[in-house]
């Protein structure tokens, strides 16, 4: 993701103008502003961040104490019999959360770039479809990772 963002830069900068409109209200008018250098930087240091977290997070989850790990039904699914395949699928589900969530922003960048080259910034309504599309998937992937970890069978 970093590299196409890299390859997004480099083909929209020449373009756009020094000032660019990077916030936009419900019906896509911009009404919050950044310099254009500002932006190349908050976006790629948003989406390194992302993929720092979402990439190192599921290798250290072994590591990390079952204290800290917010699962239902962690005390059964955490016991050390059952502690390695919960979190090799915590970590799967994580992965999946995380790449979705970089080409979601890559997707918002790349209309923010758009918008900037009218002459008047606007997004158009496509990014509702995004959000909502974006909403669905994270209902759908919270729900499976639910049912995945139901409550433990009574003894």
């Amino acid at each position: 993701m970093l590299l196409i963002t890299a390859l997004q830069v480099a083909s929209y900068a020449p373009r756009l103008p020094e000032k660019l409109a990077t916030h936009f209200d419900a019906a896509g008018r911009a009404n919050g502003w950044m310099s254009k250098e500002g932006f190349f930087v908050f976006h790629v240091a948003l989406l390194g961040l992302f993929g720092a977290v979402f990439g190192l997070l599921p290798r250290w989850l072994g590591r990390i104490p079952n204290s800290l790990i917010n699962l239902p039904h962690k005390n059964y699914w955490l016991a050390p019999e059952r502690r390695a395949a919960s979190l090799a699928d915590v970590a799967d589900a994580m992965a999946f959360l995380g790449a979705l969530t970089l080409v979601f922003l890559a997707i918002i960048g790349e209309l923010t770039l758009r918008a900037n080259l009218l002459p008047e910034p606007r997004l158009g309504g496509e990014i509702w479809w995004l959000l909502g599309g974006y909403g669905v998937v994270l209902v759908l992937w919270i729900i499976r990772l639910l049912r995945r970890f139901p409550r433990p069978p009574v003894a």
